[in-house]
């Protein structure tokens, strides 16, 4: 075979060789950039849930506080509608103050739950699990603010405010039996978005 006629194969062969490669070298390009976008939705969605996180345990932190400060007081009983003048019981201070705290924990658990229905939608039901143990230590708290709603007397609060085991009302240590297993709730989650952020 001569050179003259090689060279119309080879041009036919690179004609027929060249889209091909071009496609295969597009559909890599498309499936990298596909996994670096899912990659990057990850870790800006685990930063947001991590941060959603965050702020519910501030807000149960804080309501675990158990000094009554004036400014708090005085904020409680106006949002609330109560009347501050020397008729007014202790048990109602006490009602006003833990319902606006957890009025702030209710604000911080909305926005939670929002994040985290995304979360599922992108990982699937496996986020359910990880969450279980952090949702269920809120909702123990929840039914002791109710059992502070519904009391009379001041001594009967400060009764469920000091109840032990486990005190869930009120902050006694990093140490107490709640605030040991409620870090040991978020130390999970940490782990497992931390985890999904290296993806």
């Amino acid at each position: 075979m001569s050179y003259n006629n090689i060279m119309p194969i080879i041009r036919d062969v690179i004609a027929v060789v060249a889209p091909l490669f071009a496609v295969i070298i597009a559909w890599l390009g498309l499936q990298t950039w596909r996994k670096q976008l899912k990659g990057n939705k990850s870790y800006e969605l685990s930063l947001k849930m991590l941060a959603a996180v965050y702020k519910v345990r501030n807000a149960i932190y804080n309501t675990r506080q158990h000094p009554l400060i004036g400014v708090e007081v005085i904020n409680a009983l106006n949002t609330y509608g109560i009347e501050n003048n020397n008729k007014i019981n202790d048990a109602e201070v006490y009602k006003a103050v833990y319902n606006l705290r957890w009025d702030k924990v209710m604000q911080c658990v909305a926005e939670y739950d929002v994040i985290k229905n995304e979360v599922e939608v992108l990982w699937g039901d496996e986020v359910i699990n990880k969450f279980e143990k952090f949702e269920m230590l809120f909702k123990k708290m929840y039914v002791q603010i109710l059992k502070i709603l519904s009391v009379k007397k001041t001594d009967d609060i400060l009764k469920l405010l000091h109840e032990n085991p486990p005190n869930i009302l009120f902050y006694i240590s990093d140490e107490d039996a709640f605030s040991i297993e409620f870090k040991n709730a978020i130390k999970d989650i940490e782990v497992y978005l931390w985890q999904k952020m290296k993806v």
